[in-house]
């Protein structure tokens, strides 16, 4: 579940990135002031496998700090944050579970740091992770890494300059990797986006 709710926090970002850009700035630009849709596809490299796994869906935020994934292939799934909730939730065994982000646990860091990016908490970003960001002739670069962790986890965010995220790779300590692709879902109003954020998180949450 962590990986899956994990990435799902990475993708709400609707800001453009200037070369001159501070990190400060983006920070700002990372919380959107409406609901946002965002399809992705997903790649998995794991090296206990031979084939890589894929997957797409939807990824969802909302001004109030929800942030929801529906992984539709290969099976449908359910993920959310909310505050300091974890929801998931596999429809096709009906199996719920419901966690708390912990800052001081390992299995949940990460969650945390995801929660500051989309509240452009860049304070509690510095003092959990180790931040690269960096402008290259093509495309803003931003790599986190843990500065407890000694192991090679990390998680890298990046796009083209002057333009959104649609790119996100998460590299596990074993050395898996998962390689998101990203794509604003522009034809759908922020009505529209709210709906289905509503629909989806009562069938997650069981309500």
């Amino acid at each position: 579940m962590n990986r899956f709710v994990l990435v799902s926090c990475m993708f709400f970002s609707s800001y453009a990135v200037f070369a001159d850009d501070s990190l400060s700035a983006l920070m700002q630009r990372m919380k959107s002031n409406k609901p946002v849709k965002i399809s992705y596809q997903e790649t998995r490299t794991m090296e206990l496998f031979d084939q890589a796994w894929q997957g797409n869906g939807f990824m969802y935020s909302t001004p109030a700090g929800l942030m929801l994934q529906e992984q539709q292939q290969p099976h449908r799934l359910l993920m959310a944050v909310n505050k300091n909730d974890l929801f998931y939730y596999d429809p096709d065994n009906n199996i719920r579970h419901q966690g708390k982000i912990q800052e001081d646990d390992p299995l949940t860091l990460q969650f945390a740091v995801f929660k500051a990016l989309i509240n452009a908490d860049e304070a509690l970003l510095n003092r959990l992770y180790q931040i690269d960001f960096v402008t290259k002739p093509k495309r803003w670069v931003m790599t986190l890494r843990s500065k407890e962790d000694v192991s090679d986890f990390s998680i890298v965010v990046s796009g083209p300059l002057l333009q959104k995220v649609d790119t996100i790779i998460v590299t596990q300590a074993d050395g898996d990797l998962s390689e998101f692709m990203l794509k604003n879902e522009e034809n759908v109003s922020a009505e529209q986006v709210l709906r289905s954020v509503n629909y989806l998180y009562a069938e997650l949450t069981g309500e």
